[in-house]
């Protein structure tokens, strides 16, 4: 066969480079491409599926700064409300507070410690940084509802549980500017490590590791060994035991000051204790697994400074997931002070459940939870005692030392 025009020696040559260029095209299309990350969580009983699509922590299209990139301030007041305080806690998340101050590059205009602590050492130690800093005031709370009777109109709050052990440098920024351009939502959460039903989301989306506690003492183990050594995981030894060994997750811990450590990628994460999270879907909810298991949680922590140290919290982030009325944790929510006057927490009322389930029903505007930006919140009470039998408070402690406490917005980061 002969095509048309071919013994020409020009159309030859055009036909030629046409081939060529068409060659190259589908390699590029086909091999050229940076290598994405593709998860899709879908869960029948509540009808979500959410497709994520990213190449890299820098490129990630869920990252505030793509969908952000001037990132100005609402002109609304934005305050944080920091229900405190247990030092051990505090004294970590204070430097997160302070960086994100508006004189330090943050949005944050004022921060008032919401007082509920009769320990006195808590007390003296959150006297000490309000007269340190002058954007800094407290409130004593009576009840839940004594401590939203502050509230201003006009004004976006920042709702803080004081056991939140890190954020990024644009999570509140985000919740503040999706809830400003978004007036349809009453509440808007941080996309939060440690929450139970995000745990299950985090799990599907292939952020958690296969990580087991470690069976005994090491030889060279000390009390208070985090103290020093920093706050990664990759100088820490990979996990030996027993052939076939498996940790009950609802065992207890194996002795004070232990660490849990990594195993290979060939075992699988669903023979951890995590895994107790798959299925068909069960545990999203907030009384699952997630909450209730302190080695879930232990296991969730160390996935997540892994990921930390390899630049990795892409793995978690998505645009939106709604929650259609059902109960959402407010360990980091946003919202406008005039919602909350127009529909004040009544009095004896759990304020997760009226600001999450019983408001956004009445006025019709649900709660959601933005994705794009990271918190940790270190325990629930259900299982504090066992998790702290870990190293990882001072390691989040030894991350903040580091990068965050003293510095000002924008400086380097793992």
């Amino acid at each position: 066969m002969v095509v048309a025009g071919s013994r020409n020696p020009l159309n030859r040559l055009y036909l030629a480079i046409g081939i060529t260029l068409s060659i190259i095209l589908i390699s590029y299309l086909t091999f050229g491409q940076p290598k994405k990350h593709i998860a899709t969580i879908k869960n029948a009983a509540i009808g979500v599926t959410v497709d994520k699509i990213c190449h890299s922590e820098q490129d990630d299209i869920y990252n505030f700064k793509t969908r952000y990139p001037l990132r100005e301030k609402p002109e609304k007041k934005v305050v944080a409300l920091l229900f405190a305080g247990r030092k051990q806690y505090v004294s970590i998340l204070e430097c997160y507070i302070r960086r994100n101050l508006v004189r330090n590059g943050g949005w944050l205009d004022e921060v008032v410690w919401i007082i509920h602590t009769q320990d006195q050492t808590d007390i003296n130690f959150l006297e000490e940084i309000i007269n340190e800093v002058p954007e800094y005031t407290q409130h004593i709370a009576r009840s839940y509802h004594d401590a939203y009777s502050i509230l201003e109109r006009d004004t976006i709050y920042v709702k803080i549980d004081d056991d939140v052990v890190f954020m990024e440098d644009h999570t509140i920024p985000a919740i503040v500017k999706r809830l400003d351009d978004n007036p349809q939502y009453s509440i808007v959460s941080a996309n939060v490590m440690n929450q139970p039903a995000l745990s299950w989301v985090h799990y599907h989306l292939g952020a958690i590791h296969p990580y087991l506690p470690e069976l005994e003492k090491p030889d060279d183990f000390v009390e208070n060994r985090a103290e020093e050594h920093d706050w990664r995981l990759s100088s820490t030894p990979a996990w030996h035991g027993p052939e076939n060994y498996t940790f009950n997750r609802t065992a207890g811990p194996p002795f004070e000051g232990h660490r849990w450590l990594r195993l290979p990628d060939t075992h699988l994460v669903e023979e951890t204790p995590a895994g107790a999270m798959g299925g068909d879907g069960r545990e999203y909810n907030e009384a699952s697994i997630g909450w209730s298991s302190w080695a879930i949680a232990a296991q969730q922590h160390y996935s997540f400074l892994e990921n930390v140290e390899r630049k990795q919290l892409w793995r978690y982030k998505f645009d939106l997931w709604y929650y259609h009325f059902d109960r959402l944790s407010i360990n980091f929510i946003a919202f406008d002070g005039s919602t909350l006057l127009d529909n004040p927490v009544p009095e004896g009322a759990d304020d997760e459940i009226y600001l999450t389930k019983v408001m956004p029903k009445n006025i019709s505007r649900p709660a959601v939870l933005d994705g794009s930006g990271m918190a940790v919140h270190f325990s629930f009470s259900i299982h504090i005692g066992d998790l702290k039998t870990t190293d990882l408070l001072a390691r989040y402690r030894n991350y903040a030392d580091e990068f965050i406490c003293g510095k000002e917005m924008g400086s380097p980061r793992a």
